[in-house]
């Protein structure tokens, strides 16, 4: 087991730069908004700046569709790393962009263009890791290792969290304007300790499937042929459980500072712990799937989402900061069971001929609906409240994962569950 760990540590870290380039700039939205759409009420602004944030979610599908055919045809490590350039130069593109005052309505339209190339990259990373981590030879406890894959890529969200509650808090009161642009700077050298700790890969792979036929396959016509109704779930499934991962680790932050009147630097602080605990949570949550199986584990984590979101919402309302920081936390934790129990269904739900393409599919189309939920979420609290609002949108989407969780189809899923836990 610890031999996988390592390898799936490994193939992990171009994720954590993925992850930390994509989030820095939810961040730093309340900042970015100032600078980038300053001529509007800062309402309107903020929703402009969130809808710049989902403009790299709307690219994302396309970026999935081509790395998850590149994945299928020449190899998950090569798209997995092509994918993983064109995420780093946009970031350090981010840090050296003019503002509105420097270049006045082309500022915006730069801003929209980088998240695009962003979504694109982004597109393409996850889907390939987790098919690369499912597909480890002599596995037993597959749900367990992709807790662990996902869990190290969270660490990227940890990154840009910790980097920026840095930022903010070490950097004097003259040096604030330009602050956020450090981070996205620093990214940089993430990119150089990929290809540092890096080892040589094979540019072509083996495409196997079921009986390791070596016959050659579409992958992308085959998947739209036989397994429509199954990308469709996942779709909705990823949807889901990215909507309350956004609503829960990037929204957050802005939800404390505008809604709850905390400062931007004990946001993040907030948001950092909260992202431990994520982090920690869920392997632990992966293995249990492992032993009790998918669908049950998966439909506890979402009946506790709808158990527990009016009283950690209300609590909220108290503001006070060990009581905030408690109820962030524990949404945080409620993420990330769910989220450890929805890794697994992305990949094996399909066999290994589509998966790559079906993972990447699935799981970036779901991922590019969920990035407007920072944009929702912040229309919403206009309309509604701190409270109503958040509620209205954690129950929404906890009925929804309910459904998909019950419906899903587990039949194939559990063979394999159990055949990776006879591989001892």
């Amino acid at each position: 087991m610890f031999t996988h760990i390592k390898t799936t540590f490994k193939n992990s870290f171009g994720n954590i730069i993925e992850w930390y380039d994509f989030s820095l700039y939810g961040y730093f939205a309340t900042i970015i908004s100032v600078q980038f759409f300053p001529h509007t009420n800062a309402f309107v602004s903020l929703i402009a700046t969130f809808g710049a944030f989902a403009a790299g979610f709307i690219a994302r599908p396309i970026g999935s569709i081509f790395f998850g055919r590149l994945g299928g045809r020449l190899g998950r490590h090569y798209s997995m790393n092509i994918a993983i350039i064109m995420m780093a130069v946009p970031t350090v593109i981010m840090a050296f962009l003019p503002d509105y005052n420097l270049i006045g309505i082309w500022a915006p339209i730069l801003l929209v263009v980088v998240r695009i190339f962003q979504g694109l990259s982004a597109g393409g990373q996850f889907g390939n890791l987790m098919t690369i981590t499912s597909e480890e030879d002599n596995q037993t406890h597959t749900g367990f290792n992709l807790a662990i894959a996902y869990s190290t890529s969270v660490v990227g969200f940890l990154l840009a969290s910790g980097v920026s509650w840095l930022t903010i808090s070490l950097l004097p009161e003259s040096f604030q304007y330009y602050a956020w642009r450090v981070p996205f700077a620093l990214g940089f050298i993430l990119l150089l300790l990929h290809f540092f700790f890096r080892e040589d890969e094979k540019i072509q792979e083996e495409i196997r499937d079921d009986e390791n036929s070596t016959l050659e396959i579409k992958p992308m016509k085959e998947l739209f042929k036989h397994y429509r109704w199954r990308l469709s779930l996942i779709i909705v499934l990823s949807t889901t459980a990215m909507i309350l991962y956004y609503l829960d680790i990037t929204y957050m932050v802005t939800y404390m500072e505008q809604e709850l009147g905390l400062s931007l630097s004990t946001a993040l602080a907030i948001n950092t712990i909260s992202i431990v605990a994520m982090c920690i949570v869920m392997p632990i949550f992966g293995y249990l799937s492992d032993i009790y199986g998918r669908k049950l584990t998966h439909i506890i984590g979402y009946l506790l989402l709808l158990i527990f979101t009016i009283p950690m919402v209300s609590l909220m309302q108290l503001q006070g900061l060990l009581i905030v920081a408690s109820m962030v936390i524990s949404m945080a934790i409620l993420t990330a069971i769910i989220q450890s129990v929805s890794n697994p269904y992305y990949t094996e739900i399909f066999p290994p001929r589509v998966r790559a393409t079906g993972c990447s599919i699935g799981f970036g189309f779901g991922v590019s609906f969920s990035g407007f939920a920072p944009m929702i979420a912040t229309i919403v609290m206009g309309y509604t409240s701190a409270t109503v609002g958040l509620c209205i949108l954690l129950i929404s989407v906890g009925i929804i994962g309910l459904i998909i969780a019950i419906i899903i189809p587990n039949a194939q899923v559990e063979i394999r569950r159990i055949n990776n836990l006879t591989n001892d």
